[in-house]
């Protein structure tokens, strides 16, 4: 290899100077003296390309500038100004490098995908703040809670649990557990209200409940509507208590001044100084006494009922086998007779009274009345004989034909047929046979008139 000692080397024609092989150079190289020169490298670098001087040189300019850098190692650069980046930007170590500083802090940041970020530390938030997917993330945990919320607007929130103090203006909640409650306006809820044994409501101006359920008191300066009390109602102190409305009261004691129920259950004893009133569907069931000047009922059940005034039925008394009625001093129908008075046990009374059913004298064998007591006016229809018997027909329509029909001569009666008596035979439903049977040691007149009483059991 020769060394070539030049200091200016001409082309020989044109512009170009072609040198075949290698070139090597040692000292400064200077290509082109002028800014419209230009230097094209088809071959490939094989090593560094490092400045003279550091922070010096540039790679184009703002009026020139690379098309594509390509670099597989690590880029150094104090400072970028990027247009668009169209790849990932990927850190080479995880958890290591930062986007910016405290004292240079990027200034906006707008990431259309998601954005993962370990720790964050967010001065002021200028839009909604939505999650990707509705009820599937937390803000914060058990183990790490926020301080304090301060929120201007509405807070939906489905359950609120471990909250030791609440001061809510307004909110609506599905389930709240919290120590204590402090509200400057409503409380509603559609659920349940569910504390322990030290729970306390106090200072409420107007509580509407679907059920209250209290070991202790429950006290109220104003109105309690409810469909069901259960316990005791004590208005110790109030001089005008009213109960309306109430569906049950079961309870050991209570004083009130009016009480209204659909439904009233009571375990102990009902004192009233007025009247006790119910519309046609009241019913008074399970009564073991009652005591008072009047009432009106349209189903009266007791297993051991006293009345000390009037019981006046538009409908039936109806008892069990095991049912007594005792000391009754009278029984009136409302209607001519007593429909039905049923009991397997004796019926035990100084005196029954049975309205009579009456109709018009007759000349004929042959009677219509109907009752279970009637009276009966007719006359012989001829002379009876001493010894001998006289038939007549009865058509009743309270007569079964299992009936049992007595009978007797009653006033209006004269002559003979006093001394005379009556035999009586059912002899079809709806119909008896009587007999006047003379015994009177002579014979009785033709047409000669009677009236005789027949009572049918």
């Amino acid at each position: 290899m020769s060394t070539l000692y030049v200091n200016t080397i001409t082309p020989n024609s044109g512009d170009t100077v072609t040198i075949s092989g290698s070139l090597s150079t040692t000292g400064k190289l200077t290509i082109g003296d002028n800014a419209s020169d230009t230097v094209a490298i088809t071959a490939e670098i094989t090593s560094s390309l490092i400045p003279d001087l550091d922070d010096k040189f540039d790679l184009g300019s703002s009026t020139k500038q690379w098309k594509d850098l390509y670099i597989d190692g690590i880029a150094n650069i104090d400072s970028a100004s990027l247009g668009n980046i169209d790849s990932n930007l990927s850190p080479a170590v995880g958890a290591t490098y930062a986007l910016g500083t405290m004292a240079k802090s990027w200034g906006s940041l707008h990431v259309h995908g998601l954005a993962h970020i370990h720790t964050a530390s967010i001065n002021v938030v200028s839009s909604s703040l939505l999650p990707d997917s509705d009820d599937a993330y937390d803000l914060g945990s058990s183990g790490r809670q926020w301080k304090d919320l301060y929120i201007d607007g509405t807070a939906n929130i489905d359950i609120l649990i471990g909250v030791a103090n609440a001061s809510i203006t307004s909110g609506s909640f599905t389930n709240i557990n919290t120590s204590t409650i402090t509200a400057s306006s409503n409380i509603s809820a559609k659920g349940n209200i569910v504390g322990d044994g030290n729970t306390n409501i106090t200072g409420i101006s107007n509580l509407v409940l679907n059920h209250i359920t209290s070991s202790g008191n429950i006290s109220a300066s104003g109105t309690i509507t409810a469909n069901t009390f259960i316990g005791n109602i004590a208005t110790t102190g109030i001089s005008s208590t009213d109960i309306l409305d109430i569906r049950i009261i079961s309870g050991a004691a209570g004083r009130f001044e009016h009480i209204t129920a659909s439904v009233g259950t009571f375990t102990g004893n009902i004192t009233a100084n007025g009247n006790i009133v119910g519309d046609s569907g009241t019913d008074i069931l399970g009564m073991r006494i009652i005591s008072g000047a009047s009432g009106r009922f349209a189903n009266l059940s007791s297993s051991v009922g006293t009345f000390t005034g009037n019981i006046t039925a538009n409908g039936n008394i109806v008892g069990d086998t095991n049912t007594n009625i005792t000391g009754i001093k009278n029984i009136v129908a409302a209607t001519s007779s007593l429909s039905v008075l049923t009991a397997t046990a004796s019926i035990s009374t100084a005196k029954i009274i049975i309205t009579k059913g009456t109709a018009a004298s007759v000349d004929s064998a042959t009677y219509n009345v109907n009752g279970s007591k009637v009276e009966v006016r007719t006359q012989l229809q001829a002379e009876l004989a001493d010894g001998t018997f006289a038939a007549f027909k009865l058509h009743n329509t309270s007569i079964a034909t299992d009936s049992v029909v007595m009978g007797a001569f009653t006033g209006g009666t004269v002559g003979g047929v006093t001394g005379s008596f009556i035999s009586t035979n059912t002899i079809a439903a709806s119909t008896a046979s009587f007999r006047i049977h003379n015994e009177t040691g002579a014979a009785i007149a033709n047409d000669t008139g009677f009236t005789a009483s027949f009572v049918v059991l």
